[in-house]
């Protein structure tokens, strides 16, 4: 020990040095008393030092460094440990996280090693030597479990993951500090009785008045059975106090998801808001729906002070306000996306005890409601229909391969290879080498084959297969698969086909083409996908037109950029666009074909890259699509067993439905799905795996059961059945009807109303939903009775059409429906049977007034005015008058009207309401005209017979009785004879006869007997050379006169034959058609060359003509206006820019390389306007007119070249 004194210095300062004698190398502890001088007071201060470095127990101590252990401040007796200038009564300083304070057990040994030591049960220790903080831990010896409660202080951040407070539990875990379970016991709380009021578990969750909390929060109590007092706080488990009395002020709670901070990012939230005095306020819900960071949750609901509820409506005026959208009530175990197998628990076995290891699903089809499968196995193939649960019912013979029994049917078929309802029947076809078919299903197990040869269709012979389906335009339509001639055939009936491509393997220039792959409908035109190696292509079908195929894609196997593409493998329209897909090695792709942005056939792969559709890469083909709900889904297949079914939606966004790539449900390595359609609100799978077909079902929501269901938009305009969507209506309801039910009320039927139904929007028109395949129908069209198909619907086609049904109705009151969209492969449309719609509407018949009588025009869905007995279908409640005339053009107009619908017989002009019958069954008809009135017995008339000319003018009748003709015709051979005895010569002179009032001649004249005796036959011939008739003649045989001259009016009761005929005044023809000097004018509808077997009609010698089949043929027309539905223009189109001058319409191509071409025509002036329309892309640059040359021609250019060719049609049009 080495003592140092003071020297007087001004720290009066002495040190005491101990060391220790344990070796050389040993360091030393330095104890310090000074003083402080504060003032004139001196203030002894004490200090605890230890060295830092090492030295020789005899070396001068003095020589070592040191730093302070303790400090005790004389100035205020703070002591410090580890600080020399403490500011506290004890203050501990470390610079470092190790313990600083420690209670220990006199060195015993817990054994746990992650102490600093492992006698300590409670030791005090920094957690940051930044932002502060203290840790305190315990442990207790007994069950060694432990306490931690770390206090954060200093801290900026209060996000950081290091809190202020934090309690953690621990227990021995071998010799280790472990965790905690669950459900045990972290940190309690209670009061003096030791009952727990708070506690916290292991598991984090917080109890109070409950020592085991199963939830994050629990809160209970005792004595908070009912609430007594709503108003006493103290009743309530939990409340939340804005303690501010400002009106849109409040308190709430917040919800939030995983998210990065919670900033801006708060999923939900309840919130009170006051709104009055006295604790008034209204309670509000708020969601998040953006997808934005930064976006606040709007309010979604709020129930008002006054108890209203608004859903969507922010202020609900009614106890029940709802805004948009739609109100569903009853909803139970929606399901969004679930597979079902319906097929046996055996992959490859359709049915129970069924044909085993079927290698592929290949076709489909719903009829009525069912659906129908037919599979693909060598000589096996069969045709199914399935039942429920995994149920099905084999519908071919019950040896597989063999369709039908009898009828030249063909046996060991190997492919059911299409299918289709038609007629509402189910029709497939089949692929057998040279000898594919057609089948109709009859019922049971009864089929029709419809091709008297097997493999022969038309002249077609040795045809492989049958491999598409569609309906079109009435008639079914089949493609066949042959090598080099593929064809299209129309089905006329019976085993009458006939060819719709003239030669086989082309349908647009020269091909061989193998087979026609896919087939749809849409906008009135029927679309092929074909395949050929390295040369597929979409054809667009027109029958009564020029050229009926059309190649969309002008060079062969090429879809935009992607080239040598062997199969379109699945087609359908979707949004009014048609979709198809693609099969090539690794390369697959889905094209939208879009002809409804100004260019020709533009192709858009809706792939990612060429063999991708999401994320999976080298996809071999897309070789399913359909429509559900709206959604486009699609099937692909793969050889690496990657099959899958993906989505497209209105934001053109794939989602991969199944999960893995491959798997449906629990069956993997799946190579593909060739079969997918849509019906009953899902869709229905087929796949392709050797000894493993298997059939399953895509809910996208299953179990549905509505007690109620609204769908709260104004009108559907027909969107619904444009996308396909699913069918909702704008009020459909779904519950349980049991008509035959023993209990209960089984009279009340599916719904009762006790007051009627009003719509807010103004829809006052029942409507039932029709199948059809006429997707030109709109709104507003007349639709009659399809004669190609069982309950189908068409557009009207002609005037006083007796099928009529209804109106296409634009927003039915009450639709009567379906969940589907389809019925029986046919789009579903409203048809309006009763209320009031809107109609399209012509004057055709005329001006249509309020009331009138509605039938249909010869304009196919529009309607007219009923001016004759017919089919109607109903009255009109508003007029339509055309616009002042032009003189020269047609009066009859187009619009719409609103029409009280009521579809019926009727006589706008009451003609029928006048005829009656008498008691004997007697017809009685007040006024009769007619040309010739034949009776074949007797003609009765009561009262006076009256007959009119066409003027009106009253003639007197010739009655004829014949009782027996044989005694009148001797009779009237007798009073001929008579009258040739009489004569005196044949060359008496008429003009001699001079008759009295009596009718006897004088005597030196030609002596005639009673005019009852010249009552000559038709064959009698009276013949002089002139006559002289003073009063009445009757001539009821022949008259024959060089000449005649009616000076007042000539009658003639029949058939009056005339040579060349010279009319001096005007001739009026049965009152209703008349010739006045140059007008010709007719009371009704005048027809010229009415007749079938008539010509043509020719105007101002050949200038304009009309020919028999109705078309006008003019040098020129000159009209303010034209309305027509399709414009023709007949002329030679030019196919190059050297073509022949003088057409009007074309086809140009501006060669690669090149920025322009010229156009030689003498057509083109100064004041036309020519329209350019692209057939091929152009590069995104626009085609330009750069110069006309009038009388010559014009050059159209683009801005740059390109590196190929650009083809676009032309048009030119003369304007004034």
């Amino acid at each position: 020990m080495l003592l140092e004194s003071s020297d007087g210095t001004a720290d009066y300062s002495g040190k005491i040095y101990i060391t220790n004698d344990l070796g050389s190398t040993q360091g030393s502890v330095r104890l310090r008393a000074s003083y402080n001088e504060v003032g004139t007071v001196a203030k002894p201060n004490f200090a605890i030092d230890r060295s830092t470095n090492d030295q020789a127990y005899d070396a001068d101590p003095s020589a070592l460094t040191y730093t302070n252990s303790l400090t005790i401040d004389g100035n205020n007796g703070y002591m410090g440990l580890g600080d020399i200038t403490p500011d506290y009564l004890l203050e501990l300083y470390d610079a470092t996280s190790t313990p600083i304070f420690a209670l220990s057990d006199d060195d015993v040994s817990h054994g746990f090693t992650d102490l600093a030591q492992a006698d300590v049960f409670a030791h005090l220790s920094s957690l940051s030597t930044t932002a502060g903080g203290a840790q305190l831990q315990a442990f207790s010896d007994t069950d060694a479990t432990g306490f931690t409660m770390k206090v954060g202080i200093g801290t900026t951040d209060p996000t950081d993951t290091t809190p202020a407070i934090k309690l953690i539990g621990g227990k021995l875990s071998g010799t280790t500090l472990g965790d905690l379970a669950a459900a045990e016991t972290v940190f309690q709380v209670a009061n003096n009785d030791n009952a727990a009021a708070l506690t916290i578990l292991g598991a984090g969750n917080v109890g109070i008045g409950n020592t085991a909390p199963t939830a994050f929060v629990q809160i209970e109590g005792t004595n908070k059975d009912s609430l007594t007092d709503t108003s006493d706080a103290s009743q309530y488990y939990l409340m939340l106090r804005e303690n501010s009395a400002v009106d849109s002020q409040g308190t709430g709670l917040a919800f939030v998801n995983a998210a990065t901070g919670y900033v801006n990012n708060i999923g939900a939230a309840l919130i009170f808001k006051r709104t009055g005095a006295y604790g008034q306020g209204e309670l509000q819900f708020y969601t998040k729906q953006s997808t934005s960071d930064a976006a606040d949750p709007v309010q979604a609901m709020v129930i008002s002070n006054a108890g209203n509820l608004g859903i969507g409506a922010a202020t609900p005026s009614e106890k029940l306000h709802i805004a948009g959208g739609n109100v569903l009530i009853g909803a139970q175990a929606d399901v969004a996306g679930a597979f079902s197998k319906l097929t046996n628990t055996t992959a490859g076995t359709i049915t129970a005890s069924g044909t085993a290891n079927i290698d592929k699903v290949t076709a489909a089809a719903i009829l009525d409601g069912s659906l129908y499968i037919g599979t693909s196995e060598t000589d096996s193939a069969e045709v199914y229909r399935y039942d429920s649960g995994t149920g099905w019912t084999k519908i071919s013979q019950s040896t597989a391969g063999t369709i039908a029994e009898d009828g030249g049917a063909n046996t060991a078929i190997d492919t059911i290879s299409s299918m289709m309802v038609y007629n509402g029947s189910l029709y497939v076809g089949t692929t057998e080498g040279n000898e594919a078919e057609v089948y109709r299903y009859d019922g049971s197990t009864n089929w029709t084959v419809l091709n008297g040869t097997a493999g022969t269709f038309d002249t077609q012979t040795v045809v492989d297969g049958v491999t598409a389906m569609a309906v079109y335009k009435g008639n079914l339509y089949i493609g066949t698969t042959e090598t080099d001639v593929a064809q299209v055939l129309r089905y006329d009936g019976g085993t009458t086909w006939t060819k719709a491509n003239a030669t086989a393997g082309a349908f647009s220039g020269a091909a061989t083409i193998d087979s026609v792959t896919a087939m749809t409908v849409m906008d009135n035109y029927l679309y092929i996908g074909v395949s050929e190696s390295n040369q597929a292509q979409i054809f667009k079908y027109s029958p009564n037109t020029g050229t009926p195929w059309t190649a969309l894609n002008g060079t062969a196997g090429t879809f935009q950029t992607t080239a040598n593409i062997d199969t379109v493998s699945a087609m359908t329209s979707w949004q009014h666009q048609l979709i198809f897909g693609t099969t090539e090695l690794n390369s697959a792709e889905v094209y939208i074909l879009d002809t409804t942005n100004g260019t020709s056939y533009p192709f858009r792969s809706l792939n990612a890259s060429a063999g991708t559709i999401k994320t999976t890469a080298s996809i071999d083909g897309v070789v399913g699509a359909t429509v559900l709900n709206g959604i486009l889904y699609i099937t692909t297949s793969d050889s690496t067993a990657l099959t899958e079914l993906y989505s497209l939606d209105s934001t053109w966004t794939w989602t991969a439905v199944t999960g893995t790539a491959g798997t449906y449900i629990t069956t993997a390595n799946i190579d593909g799905t060739p079969v997918l359609i849509s019906g009953n609100n899902a869709l229905y799978l087929g796949t392709n795996e050797g000894n493993s077909a298997e059939v399953y079902k895509y809910t996208v929501t299953e179990a549905q059961s509505y007690a109620l269901k609204f769908n709260a938009v104004s009108d559907n305009n027909g969107a619904a059945e444009a996308s396909s969507n699913l069918n909702l209506g704008l009020l459909s309801f779904v519950a349980e009807n049991q008509p035959f039910a023993t209990t209960g009320s089984p009279n009340t039927g599916a719904f009762q109303f006790s007051h009627g139904i009003v719509t807010a929007f103004g829809a006052y028109d029942i409507a039932e939903d029709y199948p059809t395949r006429d997707d030109t129908l709109q709104p507003g069209d007349l639709v009659s009775v399809d004669p190609n198909e069982k309950g189908f619907v068409q557009k009207s086609a002609g005037s006083y059409e007796s099928t009529l049904m209804g109106v296409y109705s634009e927003k039915p009151g009450m639709r009567l429906s379906q969940e589907d969209a389809t019925i029986n492969g046919g789009k579903a449309i409203p048809i309006a049977l009763a209320g009031r719609v809107d109609v399209k509407v012509s004057t055709e018949s005329g001006t249509i007034a309020k009331g009138d009588y509605i039938t249909s025009s010869s304009t196919p869905g529009v309607a007219m005015k009923a001016t004759r007995p017919g089919q109607v279908i109903g009255k009109a409640l508003e007029s339509l008058e055309c616009p002042e005339p032009v003189e020269g053009l047609p009066q009859s107009c187009q619009g719409k009207i609103e029409v009280f619908i009521n579809v019926s017989f009727a006589d706008p002009n009451n003609f029928l309401a006048s005829l009656t019958l008498d008691d004997e069954g007697n017809l009685i008809v007040p006024n009769l005209k007619v040309d010739k009135l034949a009776v074949s017995e007797e003609l009765k008339v009561d009262g006076s017979l009256l007959a009119k000319n066409s003027a009106g003018e009253e003639l007197t009748p010739t009655y004829t009785d014949i009782t027996d003709p044989l005694k009148a015709l001797a009779e009237i051979e007798s009073k001929v004879k008579n009258l040739e005895d009489r004569v005196a010569t044949q060359s008496a002179k008429l003009a001699q006869l001079e008759a009295t009032s009596s009718a006897s001649p004088s005597a030196n004249n030609l002596n005639l007997t009673p005019p009852d005796i010249l009552l000559a036959t038709p064959s009698a011939t009276l013949k002089a050379s002139s006559l002289d008739v003073t009063s009445d003649a009757s001539i009821s045989g022949k008259l024959v006169a060089y000449e005649a001259s009616i000076s007042n009016i000539f009658k003639s009761l029949g058939e009056t034959f005339l040579g060349n005929t010279l009319v001096a005044g005007d001739l009026t023809i049965d009152g209703t058609l008349s010739l006045s000097q140059n007008s010709l004018n007719s009371l009704t509808t005048l027809y010229i060359q009415n007749s079938p077997l008539t010509g043509g009609v020719d105007f101002f010698n050949g200038k304009v003509t009309f020919d028999k089949d109705g078309f006008l043929i003019a040098q020129k027309i000159s009209a303010p206006e034209v309305t027509t539905n399709k414009l023709t223009i007949s002329n030679t189109p030019i196919a190059t820019g050297s073509a022949t001058l003088g057409a009007s319409i074309g086809t140009g191509k501006i060669p690669g390389g090149q920025t322009g071409v010229t156009i030689n025509t003498d057509q083109v002036s100064t004041t036309s306007k020519i329209f350019v329309t692209l057939l091929t892309s152009s590069s995104g640059q626009a085609l330009f007119i750069q110069t006309i040359e009038p009388g010559a021609g014009f050059t159209v250019s683009i801005d740059g070249p390109i590196n190929h060719d650009i083809e676009f049609n032309w048009w030119i049009v003369e304007s004034k």
